[in-house]
Parts: C-alpha cells; sequence; structure tokens
C-alpha cells in the first residue's frame, strides 16, 4: 500500500502543472504567454534569469523610467507576439543577451575613453542610450543664470550642475534653445570662474541633447553623433566621434505574416537610415495610378491642396471600387508641418464623402502633421502604408473598423571613428 501511494504521488507530479519559478506570480497568470512560460521549466528559467538582470540594470543606469518603458516594449511587441515555446526561448535569448550587455558595460567602473566610447555605441546599437540619460536640475531664475553666465542667446530649457571632469568641483551646464539654430549652451567650470564660459558648447552643426553617465564619467552627447567631456582645463573636448555604419528594417509587429515579411525584402536604403521601395518589388506592392479626372474644384478646408487626379481602388476592402483622390494638408503655424492623405470621394468625384473610410484616413491613419499614407495592393488586398520616420505601418480598412497588420522600426548602427 505504501509503495503504491509513492508511485501514485510520483505519477501526479509528472503530470501536475510544473510550480516554476518566474519573475511573476504564476497563480495570477492570465494570459497564453504566461501561462505557457509557467508551464515550461526552461522558459520558466529564462523568465527569472531575465527578471534579475532587469533589475540589476535599473539599479544602475541614471535613468530607470527609460529601462522600464524598454522592457514594457519588448513584453508589448515581441514576447507577447509568441505563439510557442520556441518563438519564447527566441525572444528571452536576445532580451537577456542584450540586458547582459549593457550590465556588462556598467559594471566596469573605470575605464579608458576609447573603451567607454565602445561601450556607449553599443548602447546606442541596442536602442538603449537613453536609459544612461541624466535628468535635467531645476533651472535657477534668470538673475542667477545672468551672474553665472552673463548674456546668452535663446531660451534656457535644462541645467546640469556635476563634476563633468573629476576634480572635486561642479561644472554648470545650461541648454538653450536657439531658433532656427540646433539646441546650443554655456558651460562654466565653478573651479575657473576667472576663465568665463565657453558659449554655444561648440558649432552650430552640432545639436546638443543629453547628459550621459556611464561608470564614474559624465559626457555631453550630441548630433550628429559625439561625446564631449570636459577636459581638465573646464573646456569641452570631443570624447568619442560616431560615424554611421549601416541600418536594417526590422518587424515589430506582424512577423511571420507574409505581407510583412515581403515588405521588409521590398524596402531598400536610399540614403543612411532611409528606405524606399525597389522598382522591382513596385510589382508585388502595386501603387495606385491617380489617372482618372475628378470634379472637385474645392476642398472643405484651406489648408487641404488636391495633389493630382483620381485612382480606382477597393481601399476599404468590401469588393466595390472607391473614387479616391490624393490631397495634401498643410499647417502654417508656429512649426510648419503637412502630410500627405488618401480621401473617397462619391460616386460622382464632386464631392468628399462623409463616410467611415474617410474618417479612418483623414483621422486616424493621417492628418495635420500626422504620417503621410499611401495605399499598395498586395495579392488583391489594399494596404494602408503610413509612412512615419523610423516606424512604418501597414494597415488594413474593413467592416468600418482598420488593423494594423505590421509594424516596423530602422535600426540603425553606428561605429567609432579612431
Amino acid at each position: 500500500m505504501m509503495i503504491r501511494a509513492v508511485i501514485l504521488c510520483l505519477f501526479s507530479l509528472l503530470f501536475t502543472q510544473c510550480a516554476c519559478a518566474a519573475s511573476f506570480d504564476c497563480d495570477k497568470a492570465s494570459t497564453k504567454v504566461e501561462k505557457m512560460i509557467c508551464e515550461n521549466k526552461g522558459l520558466s528559467k529564462s523568465d527569472e534569469m531575465l527578471g534579475s538582470l532587469y533589475s540589476k540594470l535599473r539599479s544602475k543606469v541614471s535613468n530607470p523610467a527609460w529601462t522600464r518603458k524598454h522592457q514594457k516594449e519588448w513584453i508589448t511587441h515581441f514576447r507577447d507576439r509568441c505563439k510557442d515555446a520556441l518563438c519564447l526561448k527566441s525572444a528571452y535569448h536576445n532580451r537577456i543577451e542584450s540586458l547582459s550587455s549593457d550590465l556588462k558595460a556598467l559594471e566596469l567602473e573605470k575605464d579608458s575613453d576609447a573603451n567607454v566610447c565602445s561601450k556607449l555605441v553599443g548602447f546606442i546599437n541596442r536602442g538603449t542610450l537613453e536609459e544612461l540619460s541624466v535628468s535635467s536640475m531645476e533651472i535657477p531664475s534668470l538673475e542667477i543664470l545672468r551672474t553665472k553666465f552673463g548674456y546668452w542667446d535663446g531660451v534656457p530649457s535644462r541645467y546640469w550642475k556635476l563634476d563633468f571632469n573629476g576634480d572635486g568641483s561642479s561644472e554648470h551646464l545650461l541648454m538653450t534653445d536657439n531658433e532656427p539654430y540646433p539646441t546650443g549652451g554655456y558651460l562654466m567650470s565653478e573651479s575657473r570662474p576667472d576663465k568665463g564660459t565657453e558659449r554655444n558648447l561648440a558649432n552650430l552643426d552640432d545639436s546638443f541633447g543629453d547628459v550621459i553617465a556611464i561608470g564614474e564619467k559624465h559626457l555631453i552627447y550630441s548630433y550628429p553623433p559625439k561625446f564631449w567631456k570636459v577636459n581638465d582645463k573646464g573646456k569641452l573636448q570631443v570624447a568619442c566621434k560616431i560615424n554611421y555604419l549601416e541600418s536594417e528594417i526590422q518587424i515589430i509587429d506582424g512577423n511571420g505574416t507574409p505581407v510583412c515579411t515581403d515588405f521588409k525584402k521590398a524596402m531598400v536604403e536610399s540614403s543612411p537610415g532611409m528606405f524606399v521601395m525597389s522598382d522591382d518589388a513596385k510589382t508585388i506592392f502595386r501603387e495606385l495610378s491617380f489617372d482618372f479626372e475628378h470634379k472637385i474644384n474645392g476642398l472643405p478646408e484651406e489648408e487641404l491642396d488636391s495633389l493630382d487626379g483620381l485612382a480606382h481602388v477597393d481601399v476599404d476592402n468590401d469588393g466595390r471600387l472607391d473614387n479616391v483622390i490624393r490631397v495634401e494638408s498643410q499647417y502654417k503655424g508656429r512649426f510648419p508641418c503637412s502630410a500627405k492623405m488618401l480621401v473617397v470621394t462619391n460616386n460622382d468625384a464632386t464631392s468628399i464623402a462623409d463616410t467611415k473610410t474617410n474618417k479612418i484616413l483623414m483621422e486616424k491613419l493621417s492628418g495635420y502633421c500626422k504620417p503621410s499614407i499611401e495605399a499598395r495592393i498586395y495579392k488583391g488586398v489594399t494596404y494602408v502604408h503610413a509612412l512615419e520616420s523610423g516606424a512604418d505601418a501597414l494597415y488594413k480598412i474593413g467592416g468600418g473598423k482598420v488593423d494594423q497588420v505590421c509594424k516596423f522600426q530602422v535600426k540603425r548602427k553606428y561605429k567609432v571613428t579612431p
């Protein structure tokens, strides 16, 4: 009887859900992905390892809010898109590798400039540089700023008081917004107030942004990519020059979907970080031909301008051809912008139709200062391509609603210039 009880106990253990030590409470697992992780010993261990790395990284970076944001994006766009354990295994492997690289780069505090530059390029290429940014401090009153910095151009936007060069005294760094020029600023060392201020930080070819902390070093990041240090004389000096290497398009939503995979293959780099559709691929992703005439003399809003003729296309995939024109919205305020939109007309092409499809096209997918859109026909289905810089997306309209089918991001890679 005792032996039988032991055998039954062992048998039940074999077929009981794995009580695995994931980073979250498996008793509260609610999604299919969470349940897959909890039921798989290997995935559960990977999740626990990732949770430990994530906690360590958040304790070491200057801006843990960015670490949390990147982790949530990974969960949404990569982990939770998986349909099976093999996909989850790959997603965890890549994420653990990325966090391990970031953590390793932060563990050695005293490094040469060359090593620091190499590590910073790694953060840029992994898309995690923001996690090293140092939050700006409260901007002092104008009276204090004038006392410290004298006259300056532009509007004070951010301020730091830090020991940039490790000499035991602080430097004051004031960033200013100068229109129409890039962000400039001023630097003053408390140990050398008699030397005056260094104005504009550098020439106007550089747009200065964040202060970056890595180990014991504080550097100033500018674009085009450079990192600046404060030397022992209290002056700015280039610590790292970064050169563009290459770019690739990554699918962040819709991975494995044929239209997304084919669209990625269709895009070619036309200039650094910019992609266009290859001529050969335009036979697969057919563009609209605006070969017909419409009878619209004026558009309802003065900021809308018609660009060309009329196209016949089933833009909402209901089996009937729609009359579609292409218009440009222009905003001429303080920060001018424009966007190219698609609009459906009525049957005789004399006015813009009041339809759900137009609300989707003009309000959800495009509009003032939103991404431009165009339509492409792939295997008989019409997709709307939103051309947002660095994050294009494909949408499908149908049944009075719109679904995002694919989302892409451009991953730029850089290298340190010797």
